[in-house]
């Protein structure tokens, strides 16, 4: 690889080039992050599996219901509700809860 910029039409070229003179250790580790999601850095666990109360609640979010309506549908509280959405978002390494149900579902949690 020549140390020239490479030319307008090797975007490629341009990314390898930006990595090469700016990297950081910061920007690593979070490039890293973002290639893998579902890497330990990320707080997600490959082996955790839902049990059924997980998975009533990731099926009732897929509908659209409300937090509310989905506590009340299983007789939990909400803080209650939304700690158990917090702990299947961190066990899938998802930051939104689209981003959960996407990933719940590519792995079979919910039909």
């Amino acid at each position: 690889m020549s140390n020239r910029e490479p030319g307008i039409n090797d975007p490629d070229g341009w990314i390898a080039w930006w990595l090469a003179h700016h990297h950081s250790k910061f920007f690593a580790g979070h490039l890293a992050r973002l290639a893998s999601p579902f890497s330990p850095a990320n707080g997600a666990t490959l082996d955790a599996e839902p049990d059924d109360l997980d998975r009533q609640i990731l099926r009732l979010m897929s509908v659209g219901l409300k937090d509310e309506a989905i506590a009340r549908n299983l007789g939990i509280g909400v803080r209650t509700l939304r700690r158990r959405i917090q702990r299947v978002m961190r066990d899938l390494g998802a930051g939104t809860r689209f981003q959960a149900g996407a990933r719940a579902t590519a792995r079979g949690w919910i039909p």
